[in-house]
């Protein structure tokens, strides 16, 4: 009534026990959306459906931050065509993607525990699903260089089943093994490879590369 809105804020100096209590509401029900069942006596559904009715802002902060950069990467996106952010287009979001890739890789090198606060497993699949690229701008580079090459290849040979004995650029040939074993990998229903995303696999069939090659 006073402000307009239910969005207390953590350190709220005219009434501190509500700030805090506010905040472990808001990190109980994030923990239920992510599947932790243990949440649920803490707050339970007939609970989530009074503070709905008073119009209780469910977002933390970061939660609200981190929704507000995928509708700006999603806007790049539509505009540009990938998710390799430019300082010149957006510096806070450049930053933001950069700060998301090196928390990624030092997960994946098991420098974090896994469920980081900044890079939970609910955000990996969020980036995931708008097509993030995990490594970067050098390494959209790397494709469009071998996708050129593939194309060249096919110009002169009239297909894409490059191997050893017919392609002399062993970049190219390692390539396109490592782009089939990916692929392989999701056709089985195992952890898609990130270096091999929808768009990509688009643009390769594009190209008309071949997926799996004849043992001659």
């Amino acid at each position: 009534e006073e402000f307009g809105h239910c969005n207390v804020p953590y350190q709220y100096r005219k009434d501190p026990s509500l700030g805090r209590w506010a905040s472990h509401m808001k990190d109980a029900y994030q923990k239920i959306k992510n599947g932790m069942k243990s949440e649920h006596d803490r707050l339970p559904k007939e609970r989530i459906e009074r503070l709905d009715k008073i119009g209780f802002e469910w977002l933390t902060v970061y939660e609200a931050v981190f929704a507000q950069r995928c509708r700006e990467l999603i806007a790049f996106k539509e505009e540009s065509g990938h998710c390799n952010v430019h300082m010149n287009y957006n510096a806070p979001l450049h930053r933001w993607c950069n700060r998301i890739r090196i928390t990624f890789n030092k997960l994946q090198k098991g420098e974090l525990l896994k469920g980081s606060s900044f890079l939970p497993q609910h955000r990996i699949d969020r980036l995931n699903e708008i097509g993030f690229h995990w490594k970067g701008i050098m390494y959209d580079r790397t494709f469009d260089d071998r996708c050129r090459e593939l194309t060249a290849f096919k110009e002169e040979f009239g297909h894409c089943n490059v191997r050893t004995r017919n392609c002399k650029n062993r970049k190219l040939v390692a390539w396109c093994y490592h782009m089939r074993g990916a692929y392989n990998k999701i056709r089985k229903g195992e952890k898609p490879d990130h270096s091999l995303p929808k768009d990509r696999i688009d643009r390769l069939e594009a190209i008309g590369f071949e997926w799996s090659v004849p043992r001659i």
